[in-house]
């Protein structure tokens, strides 16, 4: 596979809430195009986008921060049970209900 011309977030953390009710982690999707049709495995990632998201034990979605394209570090640090702090270039906290 040829290197991607995008620089790959580089995600630390996947982060357990205090009271391990929820799990926050970052998740990253992005479109794969191939240089052609005989080599479907060279190609590059285009469209990265990447979001924080917390959920919970039951596996509902409680919170999906979409993070700016610019991003390529970020941690993640449970301040309290419903407060998440994402932190690298930006910094946020997310409340989660």
């Amino acid at each position: 596979m040829a290197p991607s011309r995008f620089r790959q977030p580089r995600f630390y953390a996947v982060k357990w809430s205090p009271d391990s009710i929820r799990l926050a982690f970052t998740d990253c999707a992005y479109d794969w195009v191939a240089k052609s049709p005989q080599e479907p495995k060279d190609g590059e990632e285009r469209n990265i986008r990447c979001r924080v998201v917390v959920v919970s034990l039951t596996g509902q979605v409680e919170v999906a921060y979409a993070l700016p394209d610019d991003v390529t570090e970020v941690t993640i640090k449970w301040n309290s049970p419903g407060i998440v702090s994402v932190a690298g270039k930006l910094s946020k906290k997310l409340e989660v209900f």
